[in-house]
């Protein structure tokens, strides 16, 4: 085995590269928790830039979010959210009855299980909800 394919098994094993499939949008390849703006960093995690991946929703800080892939249109997803502070905490059922939901298209390409970009912006892994 030549050192140039032991350094790309190693690389893949560890996560370091991934194979070309997980480059599409496949929201299952991402792990669920808080993600931090990549030029923000974790140390402000749960403040205003803070994005909660639920395993199927992207949610921004004081809101809860139902995310939906736009049929057509590759890697893109549409979210409608609702506020989420106070005392009673809205789930994703009450997003269709709140007359104030607001809709966000935007595009994701996931990086590795613990990195994406949304509309070319990166976004890391910092910590479990």
């Amino acid at each position: 085995m030549r050192m140039k394919d032991i350094l790309l098994i190693g690389a893949l094993a560890t996560g370091a590269i991934l194979p070309a499939e997980v480059s599409a949008a496949d929201l299952s390849k991402l792990t669920p928790g808080l993600y931090m703006p990549r030029e923000t960093g974790c140390g402000f995690v749960g403040g205003a830039g803070t994005t909660l991946f639920d395993g199927r929703n992207f949610s921004g800080h004081y809101q809860v979010c139902e995310t939906k892939p736009v049929a057509g249109s590759a890697n893109t997803y549409q979210s409608t959210c609702i506020e989420a502070q106070g005392p009673d905490q809205p789930t994703i059922k009450d997003i269709a009855n709140n007359p104030d939901r607001e809709t966000e298209k935007f595009s994701i390409s996931i990086l590795s299980p613990k990195s994406f970009t949304r509309d070319g912006a990166a976004y890391d892994y910092c910590a479990t909800r």
